[in-house]
């Protein structure tokens, strides 16, 4: 993320180097000149631009070379393979823009969750495909495809689905059709999708999944809203995770005193090796402290009021002893 910011491409651009000086040849040229092009300009941010629209436009065989090109120059450089053991040198507002980053990030995080929910919100029809029966439906589709249109589209595509069909296009055979599917070309992945929607315009299936009309028994029904409310709860601690659980001072605040007072986790909570140790002993320390705080702060308080109570007594009792001596007089 920060391969430029941190310097990071200053050394990996001696592995590049390198590999001119002693390996040159063993890649193929075209990927060697794109990076002995970004190498001249110093394997700066700008021209990384150019390098990029290169690699886009790559056979897919080439984009394999870049890959081991890249891993191979990386090895010999000057970067270390663990970021860990890296010496970064910083002046004050690059830190400090990494620290804006790192925040947006976080909030870029939540946003992305929250678009997430909404998108599968909108595709609620598409998560119960064979629930709901809409596979029929879509079935319809292909069988008028076949008695109308056939030949419109790809053999090794429409022979996938008429399998599909002559199974009822139920879910089991949905399992093979999807195998197939992982197998094809780019291009026929590309014809898969244009069939797909053909067969679902001519189908019984309606376009906006709201117009549907479901027939459901009541167990179907029962799954289906245990499966909804599961999908809630998750997604629910999705974003209380992305939107909220943050350390910022003052969930720190709170967490090291839930911790201290033995209340316990609550919602944020340590995730890594390092940060349940420190809590281990911080837990060591503070637990003891704080009832050593409590038993101060109750003795002072036992303390005061004792001394009030005393002394409430004491004039009561000398109010008396006068009362009972004008009496006598």
């Amino acid at each position: 993320m920060y391969f430029y910011t941190f310097g990071l491409n200053e050394k990996f651009c001696s592995g590049v180097r390198r590999y001119k000086e002693t390996s040159m040849g063993r890649f193929d040229k075209t990927v060697e000149d794109m990076f002995f092009e970004w190498m001249s300009h110093d394997c700066d941010s700008q021209s990384n631009i150019a390098l990029q629209q290169k690699y886009d436009e790559l056979s897919q065989s080439l984009k394999f070379e870049y890959g081991n090109f890249f891993t191979f120059a990386q090895n010999i450089s000057d970067q270390k393979k663990n970021f860990d053991e890296e010496t970064i040198v910083l002046k004050g507002d690059v830190l400090r823009s990494i620290m804006q980053k790192s925040t947006m990030m976080v909030l870029k995080k939540c946003a992305e969750k929250r678009a997430q929910w909404k998108e599968e919100q909108e595709t609620f029809g598409d998560m119960y495909f064979y629930t709901f029966g809409l596979n029929g439906k879509f079935c319809s589709g292909v069988r008028r495809y076949k008695e109308t249109s056939m030949g419109r589209f790809d053999k090794t595509v429409e022979d996938m689905f008429f399998e599909w069909m002559s199974h009822d296009c139920d879910s089991q055979s949905n399992i093979a059709l999807q195998q197939k599917y992982d197998e094809l070309s780019q291009s026929l992945k590309f014809e898969y999708g244009n069939f797909f929607t053909f067969a679902q315009n001519i189908s019984d299936q309606k376009k906006n999944f709201d117009e549907e009309t479901i027939v459901l028994k009541g167990d179907v029904l029962r799954s289906i809203m245990q499966k909804s409310t599961m999908m809630v709860v998750r997604k629910y601690t999705e974003l209380e995770t992305a939107c909220n659980m943050k350390w910022n001072f003052h969930n720190s605040l709170f967490f090291a005193g839930t911790v201290a007072t033995t209340i316990g986790y609550g919602k944020l909570t340590p995730q890594t090796a390092l940060g349940r140790l420190f809590c281990i002993v911080y837990l060591s320390v503070g637990i003891p402290y704080f009832a050593f705080l409590t038993s101060t702060l109750s003795d002072s308080l036992n303390a005061q009021l004792g001394r009030k109570i005393g002394l409430k007594l004491i004039t009561s009792q000398f109010k008396e002893l006068m009362d009972l001596l004008s009496g006598s007089i």
